[in-house]
């Protein structure tokens, strides 16, 4: 008789371990469903940021093209001036005269000079434009490379939330099989 209920209780105890069992894998089943979502919503959430970023830096971009625009006719003119004056580079062979090449630039200088003025206005140089352009290019590929280090930085954190769900998960499991045999 005592057989017998020791057996039937390992037969209890055996089919609610199994119980048990069935429930956890269930429960961690949802959670890594459940983890899934959350993680392409995190994923969405980014790619949405990101996408934000990108249209305010078009919106920039599109504002400074009728900037540039506006200074094209003027770079233009000023290359006629240059051009109207090279001609008289005092070249001889393939060397120029040193007094003579420091006139004329002086006189292309002055040409640019009165132009300049006539513009009434700053005219920002290549070399200015291109920094300028130069500086924002260095921003945004920061700016792109930091939000991907973020990103790798979610993803390593979410994945370490699963595992401490899975091993508390398994913990619980241990202490109620514990439970059930004591």
């Amino acid at each position: 008789a005592n057989a017998r209920f020791v057996e039937s209780h390992a037969e209890q105890c055996s089919k609610a371990l199994r119980q048990l069992a069935s429930a956890q894998l269930l429960v961690l089943d949802k959670r890594e469903e459940v983890q899934r979502e959350e993680d392409e919503l995190a994923m969405g959430r980014f790619i949405s940021r990101i996408h934000q970023v990108l249209l305010i830096e078009a919106r920039s971009m599109e504002e400074l093209s009728p900037v540039l625009d506006a200074f094209l006719p003027k770079y233009r003119e000023m290359a006629r001036a240059i051009r109207a004056t090279m001609h008289r580079l005092p070249v001889h062979n393939v060397s120029a005269d040193s007094d003579g090449l420091l006139a004329s630039l002086q006189e292309v200088h002055g040409s640019l000079g009165s132009l300049v003025g006539a513009l009434g206005e700053h005219v920002p140089s290549l070399v200015e434009l291109a920094n300028v352009f130069s500086a924002l290019h260095e921003a945004v590929e920061a700016e792109i490379g930091e939000l991907k280090r973020t990103a790798a930085l979610v993803w390593a954190a979410r994945a370490l939330e699963r595992e401490e769900a899975s091993l508390r998960v398994h913990l619980w499991s241990l202490q109620r099989a514990e439970d059930a045999f004591a």
